[in-house]
């Protein structure tokens, strides 16, 4: 912002430069995605970029509620792809599960091996993300579920693995170790 421009004009020219109008193809939607990701990617956003920011990303929303199916994910379908992002190895998460052993039977869903509550705390403090994101979606067990959503600029995103089960948007991967 140039030091004679105030707020609202600064809030208005990001309104001119890309429209807060709905998003009604996915054209737009690429468009929309396109402007979220400029914005986050600025090292720091002023009140007015913040609130242009919501609205657009709340338009986003809106469409994809309506318009984008995402498949039911797991906890563990989360945790393969935070440690894929992360380039881990099934080793690196011993100290999370105790043994390497362990780890190996949580990925490779052993019955008798599953997330507990403990992995789920410390896996979420590891990677900076909800714990939800690791507790499975409702629907990949039948049931239905409402979900809140998360904003982009989390740490949990590819938009993906948000505080809900459901995906946000975005094209951001987790990255190691980093602070919300």
């Amino acid at each position: 912002m140039s030091a004679r421009q105030t707020p609202l004009d600064e809030y208005l020219s990001l309104v001119r430069a890309f429209p807060l109008v709905s998003i009604r193809d996915d054209a737009y939607l690429k468009e929309a995605l396109a402007a979220i990701d400029v914005m986050l990617d600025l090292p720091h956003r002023s009140e007015a970029q913040e609130t242009y920011l919501s609205a657009l990303t709340d338009l986003v929303e809106t469409y994809e509620t309506a318009h984008v199916v995402f498949p039911p994910r797991t906890g563990l379908d989360a945790l393969r792809f935070l440690m894929e992002s992360n380039e881990l190895r099934q080793e690196d998460l011993a100290p999370i599960f105790g043994t390497k052993s362990v780890v190996s039977e949580v990925l490779n869903e052993r019955r008798e091996r599953k997330l507990t509550l403990e992995h789920v705390k410390k896996l979420a403090a590891y990677f900076h993300v909800s714990p939800a994101v690791f507790i499975d979606d409702a629907r990949c067990h039948g049931k239905r579920r409402m979900t809140g959503r998360v904003k982009p600029g989390t740490t949990s995103s590819p938009s993906s693995w948000s505080a809900s089960p459901s995906v946000t948007t975005g094209s951001r991967s987790s990255r190691r170790h980093t602070s919300t």
